[in-house]
């Protein structure tokens, strides 16, 4: 959870508390995952997957501590950065935009491939982009940006969290030295529902 300036915590500083509670919601996520999959006959494949992957990306939210400054007031808002050629934005806005994390409102915004963005908490990269993970952390710069990514290997190739299909399911690939390189610290309770893996040499 991103605790502002309480309990001594210095202003400025966006920490993740790795509580039950935030355990108990990744958990409820699960349930949800598969509740959509039971309903989902009545929407679209791809709206169903893009909705199971916004849940996902509310809930990482939880579970990784991000840089001092990240969050400098207790309205600032946490954005989600959208990097998309396809129809992943508008689902992923009607699912989180209203929502909040620890009191900062969730926001949704376009990032366009040709211009850097600044105070991205996260930045999701769609297959529809075609950007790779070198180009996407450019766009979000150096550190304090969690890049997540659906394309094959996005987490081995430089990215940290990627999304992946086996089967009918999606999992889930973490890449921590990347994320660490971000200024980033991944919860070891996330840590061990994903599958951790490393930069590979191209």
């Amino acid at each position: 959870m991103i605790n502002r300036a309480i309990s001594g915590h210095k202003p400025g500083i966006a920490r993740v508390g790795f509580t039950g509670r935030a355990w108990l919601r990744l958990t409820a996520w699960a349930c949800l995952l598969a509740f959509l999959r039971a309903v989902g006959e009545s929407e679209s494949p791809l709206t169903l997957e893009y909705r199971v992957k916004g849940g996902y990306l509310y809930n990482f939210a939880k579970f990784v501590e991000w840089p001092a400054g990240s969050l400098p007031l207790p309205d600032s808002p946490f954005v989600i950065g959208v990097l998309d050629g396809g129809e992943a934005l508008p689902i992923l806005k009607a699912l989180l935009e209203g929502k909040q994390v620890e009191g900062h409102p969730v926001q949704v915004r376009p990032v366009m491939p040709a211009r850097a963005e600044k105070g991205l908490q996260i930045l999701f990269v769609t297959r529809a982009a075609g950007s790779s993970p070198k180009q996407a952390q450019a766009l979000a710069g150096p550190t304090g940006t969690l890049v997540v990514g659906e394309t094959d290997h996005f987490a081995e190739d430089g990215g940290m969290v990627g999304f992946t299909r086996e089967e009918d399911r999606i999992r889930v690939c973490l890449n921590l030295e990347r994320a660490a390189a971000a200024g980033l610290k991944v919860s070891s309770k996330l840590a061990s529902v994903g599958r951790l893996v490393r930069t590979r040499e191209l």
